[in-house]
């Protein structure tokens, strides 16, 4: 007997690795089918509190028209720029390679004259503007991607109550689902203030690069938006683009300004709004985060940088659910207020089964 309850753990634990295995072996190999059906379903969680308030003022249908119709003006508005603008840059990126060619042959000839080999300025120039097709490409990917998304984020956002009602009527009182539901609103709750402080950083940023003559700033500020999900790299790759254009059309001085604008706007959104609008609720490893961003960027691609930070989440606040894990999600993550309001959620769906029906 003592030699089976030995073994008995293990081999759950051996069955437990396996099956999650072959499930990330399968998400992997229908990453081109999931990736869209995650991001729609996450743009959904963050529309929901939107919907749930249209609702409580609008009939059902006329709630639903009313985000879709927001969902098509903000692609709307995001097709237009960035197909107008990756036009544009195909068009002009001669222009500034030269430019940006003779700023970097002023630069190095600034450098010898105090003894420093810069070296090949027709090389630096190449390695720069390489970004900026690189960003000319990655907008048309973008505008074709996102299609099937809203579209996907449109039926769950008319079906996903509904679904999740039958769920509970099928298994009254079970704790995956109260425990999904419960992090997934509170995940949801915290991305979107994680929204406001992207839009006024890549607001500020858009800004400033008006005030200095930077072209595209409207472009540069957007991306600003969207790549300051991605973790400590993001602000750093939407950056980039905006300080190479602002080197190419005006030189060294005013790339340095585009950096400082970029620094002061986003140290002020970080450290001064965030702490405000979020409190303590969440407050991650930076260690965990990086392992979390290359991990999801592995299994979902590109869409996984935006990702990964939600999803990470989501799986330490189902860690710290439960006891066994629980150690898991301590060293992952500080989730004293997060854990508190998850428990007293769970104790009133325990409680009476109908409350997630009406939190829903």
């Amino acid at each position: 007997m003592g030699v089976e309850s030995t073994r008995l753990p293990l081999l759950r634990g051996l069955i437990g690795i396996s099956a999650i295995i072959i499930i990330l072996a399968g998400v992997k190999l229908g990453t081109g089918i999931l990736s869209p059906i995650f991001m729609g379903l996450f743009i959904a969680l963050l529309l929901g509190p939107i919907h749930h308030w249209l609702r409580s003022h609008l009939p059902g249908w006329l709630a639903l028209m009313g985000v879709m119709a927001f969902l098509l003006v903000i692609f709307w508005f995001l097709f237009r720029l960035f197909s107008l603008s990756a036009e544009s840059l195909r068009t002009g990126l001669d222009t500034y390679t030269t430019e940006l060619q003779a700023n970097i042959e002023k630069v190095s000839s600034s450098l010898q004259s105090v003894g420093i080999d810069a070296g090949s300025s027709s090389q630096d120039s190449e390695a720069l503007m390489s970004v900026i097709s690189i960003v000319v490409s990655g907008l048309a990917s973008i505008v074709t991607y996102f299609f099937p998304v809203v579209i996907l984020c449109l039926f769950f956002l008319a079906e996903g109550e509904l679904l999740f009602q039958r769920a509970q009527s099928s298994l009254p009182n079970n704790p995956v689902l109260i425990r999904l539901a419960t992090f997934g609103t509170a995940v949801a709750r915290q991305f979107g203030v994680r929204a406001i402080v992207n839009a006024i950083t890549g607001a500020g940023f858009a800004i400033l690069l008006l005030l200095l003559g930077v072209d595209y700033a409207v472009l540069w500020g957007v991306l600003t938006f969207f790549l300051s999900y991605i973790p400590y790299i993001g602000i750093v790759l939407a950056g980039t683009p905006a300080v190479i254009l602002a080197f190419a059309e005006f030189g060294l001085d005013r790339a340095l300004l585009v950096v400082l604008a970029l620094t002061l706007v986003n140290v002020s959104a970080e450290n001064l709004l965030s702490p405000y609008l979020m409190g303590r609720g969440l407050n991650v490893s930076t260690t965990v985060t990086f392992i979390g961003f290359m991990f999801w960027v592995w299994l979902l691609g590109a869409p996984g940088a935006f990702l990964a930070m939600p999803f990470t989440i989501l799986i330490i606040l189902l860690f710290d659910s439960f006891e066994e894990t629980r150690w898991l999600a301590n060293i992952a993550m500080r989730v004293p207020d997060m854990k508190s309001k998850a428990q007293a959620a769970e104790a009133a769906l325990s409680a009476n089964p109908n409350v997630g029906k009406q939190h829903k």
